[in-house]
């Protein structure tokens, strides 16, 4: 999983650098939404970073004001908790470490 962890951030690295410059800066946020996805999915994993990721984005719209924001401002969300507890039970059974 740590490779697919580092796959998923080089990915996110090439955009920043060959992708990102060809258009103008209007990120209303800090930090941007790609480093934003970097941290996420440094801090939380591919699945919950990439579901911070996709909400973050779509809250990237001229009617959003921006500003700060980092992913632990998210961490009382409903649906963070739901995947955060859904793929803690998902290890514990993967590990064999379970009653039935």
């Amino acid at each position: 999983m740590k490779d697919a962890k580092k796959a998923v951030i080089k990915i996110i690295n090439a955009y920043q650098k060959y992708v990102s410059p060809l258009f103008p800066k209007s990120c209303r946020f800090y930090p941007s939404c790609s480093q934003f996805a970097v941290i996420s999915i440094e801090s939380y994993g591919i699945i919950l970073g990439i579901y911070l990721s996709v909400r973050r984005i779509l809250k990237c719209h001229p009617f959003n004001p921006g500003g700060i924001d980092f992913p632990e401002a998210y961490e009382d969300d409903f649906f963070f908790r739901m995947i955060e507890r859904t793929l803690s039970r998902f290890r514990i059974i993967m590990s064999g470490n379970h009653s039935l």
